[in-house]
């Protein structure tokens, strides 16, 4: 029986940019940092659904 793909969760890129040194350093995912903001708690729950799943199919474990 062939396995459904994976279903990885969106994320967002934003055009964050810190300037470290004199040097441009993109911080697309920070959002992801404010843990309790409502899109990173639904990406996280998002994430650990597709996290399980991948536990269950036992991908890394051929019969």
């Amino acid at each position: 029986m062939p396995q459904r793909p994976f279903i990885y969760p969106e994320s967002p890129r934003q055009a964050t940019v810190d300037q470290l040194h004199g040097q441009i350093v993109p911080d697309p995912y920070r959002w992801l940092e404010e843990i309790d903001a409502p899109a990173t708690r639904t990406w996280i729950a998002e994430e650990n659904q597709l996290t399980r799943a991948v536990a269950l199919r036992k991908v890394f474990c051929p019969q």
